[in-house]
């Protein structure tokens, strides 16, 4: 079982304002670097609200990692339930004395399967861009700090581009 904390510092454009978010996660790992993982997460900002149901499967090999997600997202107020799927290949690699820091990059899409609003079309919705360092306080704690870039496709309209300093505290039980 693995707790995480996240809060996320937006630009001022953006209607979101800040993000809070708590998940917790349950997972099991198989196969070697094969892993199986469920969450839930509640998630808090200015513009709306929401809960999320989620299903992993992620796979490492080396310095290489790929994750698919599938997500349900409730979102307060919204005309119906969203589906999204969300690929991700990334690369990690630990360093320093005792091997305590990790530093990693990734790219992942946003696949909107139903959105929330019934007129809404979905597809590819979305990428982002990740690179941060984590720092191993514990075998069980980490510290992490990284910079989020996202790009929002916008069908009726300039595409818009987010930068976000993301801050977590990971507990895995």
């Amino acid at each position: 079982m693995k707790g995480e904390f996240s809060y996320r510092s937006r630009e001022e454009q953006n209607v979101r304002g800040e993000t809070v978010l708590a998940r917790l996660w349950i997972q099991q790992d198989f196969a070697d670097g094969l892993r199986l993982a469920a969450a839930i997460e509640r998630r808090e900002n200015q513009r709306n609200n929401e809960t999320r149901f989620m299903q992993q499967a992620s796979f490492r090999k080396g310095l290489f990692d790929a994750r698919v997600r599938f997500e349900q997202r409730h979102i307060e107020g919204a005309q119906r339930l969203s589906l999204r799927l969300r690929p991700l290949l990334g690369i990690s690699d630990t360093f320093g004395p005792d091997r305590r820091w990790e530093a990693h990059a990734s790219v992942e899409l946003q696949w909107t399967l139903q959105k929330p609003d019934r007129l809404a079309q979905g597809g590819v919705t979305a990428y982002r861009t990740d690179i941060g360092l984590t720092y191993r306080l514990r075998d069980n704690l980490n510290l992490g700090v990284s910079y989020l870039r996202q790009r929002n496709f916008r069908p009726q309209g300039e595409d818009q581009i987010l930068h976000i300093p993301v801050a977590t505290l990971n507990l895995t039980l």
